[in-house]
């Protein structure tokens, strides 16, 4: 898949594409729907692109905390895009310059660069100065240079709109089984393993620490139900392990940082330097701050049998 990382306007392109364009933030099950739609205009010797906009124009422009997270960093937007079928991302940089571009540089000076055969946008879709203009504007601004537009119906799940934002909220509290179902696949967070205390090691509870890749939007603190793939040395998918996942600050221990540990059921081995990828599933409890070390473990051990009769593994020593 080629990557097009642009601050103004696009390079000429003279392959034909279909392009759809919005932040993709998630790559959830209402993107799919429009990268869906998007495929079925594609004809032959034509590709499936996406523009696209990083970071989340709310958090560039207002500095609005809710935004400053991805659900889908730009590395992991790739993964999920190119998995769905895109061949081209272009990805704007943007900026309170960039914010200033009127509709009309937007289509005649921006677009009209690509050679264009359809857009694709969900309903809904704003752009240019403001974020005053929609779908009906593009539509008539795009025909003036003999480009189709086709509006995607928003997708619901349960009467509820797909959105970025319900599913931000939802990984801060936890609640993975409302994610996942809006995401259409377990939500991840990849990474490098890192050397910590080794106190879970001394627990009897050795742990794989992430270090994200990325500014994912971060689990709030508890301890999840989840699994890990271990990347291979070229970075491929590698073993798939089921875990406990602990998430946030440690205060039995007076842990200052926020963290992201793993320990991975019925396994062995040294993963430190490793690449992974964290998914969670349920969350189990809230964290907790145990009077004693003893205590913790015996939560621990508690979880661990649980994690087990959930999973169907508790027939396994």
């Amino acid at each position: 898949m080629e990557i097009i990382q642009i601050q103004d306007a696009p390079p000429a392109n003279n392959e034909p594409i279909i392009l759809c364009i919005g932040k993709f933030d998630g790559v959830h099950l209402g993107h799919q729907s429009i990268l869906r739609q998007a495929g079925r205009l594609k004809e032959t010797g034509q590709s499936l692109a996406v523009m696209t906009f990083h970071p989340h124009p709310l958090w560039a422009l207002k500095r609005d905390e809710r935004y400053r997270q991805c659900v889908t960093p730009s590395r992991e937007k790739y993964r999920q895009l190119e998995r769905l079928g895109v061949s081209k991302v272009y990805e704007i940089e943007f900026t309170e310059k960039y914010a200033e571009t009127t509709p009309e540089t937007f289509v005649y000076q921006h677009l009209s660069l690509l050679n264009i055969k359809g857009i694709v946008v969900g309903e809904g879709f704003n752009f240019g100065k403001g974020r005053k203009s929609d779908t009906d504007l593009l539509t008539d601004l795009s025909a003036d240079i003999g480009i189709p537009v086709t509006i995607a119906p928003l997708m619901t799940i349960g009467g509820q709109k797909i959105s970025s934002t319900d599913i931000r909220a939802s990984i801060r509290e936890g609640q993975f089984e409302k994610v996942n179902t809006l995401l259409g696949r377990n939500y991840s967070v990849n990474g490098k393993v890192v050397e910590g205390d080794a106190l879970g090691r001394k627990l009897g509870f050795p742990t794989a620490n992430l270090a994200p890749d990325g500014d994912y939007e971060l689990p709030g603190s508890g301890v999840y139900l989840g699994s890990v793939e271990i990347a291979t040395e070229n970075d491929m998918a590698g073993e798939c392990w089921y875990a406990l996942i602990n998430a946030g600050y440690r205060p039995t221990v007076n842990g200052k940082d926020y963290l992201i540990e793993a320990y991975l059921l019925d396994f062995s081995g040294d993963l430190y330097g490793k690449s992974m990828k964290v998914s969670f599933i349920q969350k189990m409890r809230e964290e907790e701050n145990f009077a004693s070390l003893d205590e913790l473990i015996k939560q621990m051990n508690k979880d661990k049998e649980e994690a087990r009769v959930k999973l169907g593994l508790n027939n396994h020593s």
